[in-house]
């Protein structure tokens, strides 16, 4: 497990894989074209954090804050938000396949021109958004599998 203040030069062209990012802060950062594969975020700070061309797979996001997170062209597969703070996070042009949202805030969360594939929220999350929002987004309510 790696406890990580990260705060300086952008990150670009980076894998991380096998990770477990504990009580960390990530804040503000900038992402070009990285992949995180089979990682965990729990307790982290990503507000403020940018991403571009980004690949994200196999990962959890637990009791994270990503509020302000900004991602362009990315795509999350196989991943999962729980009681993680999504507030005013903005995905352009993005993917999530397999990507579930438990008990987190997805208030004034912005999916533009963003594809869901077998994705879902729990009742929970879903009390969090504009019940319009789900429908265009076309995310069920479901309790988790």
């Amino acid at each position: 497990m790696i406890k990580l203040e990260y705060n300086e030069k952008p990150l670009a062209y980076s894998q991380v894989i096998n990770t477990t990012f504990l009580d960390s802060s990530l804040a503000q950062n900038t992402w070009m074209q990285i992949a995180l594969t089979n990682s965990r975020f729990l307790n982290t700070r990503l507000s403020g954090t940018q991403a571009s061309k980004s690949e994200f797979s196999d990962l959890v996001f637990e009791n994270s804050d990503l509020s302000g997170f900004k991602c362009t062209l990315c795509t999350f597969i196989n991943t999962t938000f729980k009681n993680s703070n999504l507030d005013g996070a903005h995905f352009l042009a993005g993917s999530f396949k397999n990507t579930h949202f438990v008990d987190s805030n997805l208030s004034r969360v912005d999916f533009v021109s963003t594809r869901f594939e077998n994705c879902s929220v729990d009742s929970k999350t879903a009390k969090t958004v504009h019940p319009a929002m789900l429908i265009k987004w076309k995310i069920p309510v479901k309790e988790q599998p």
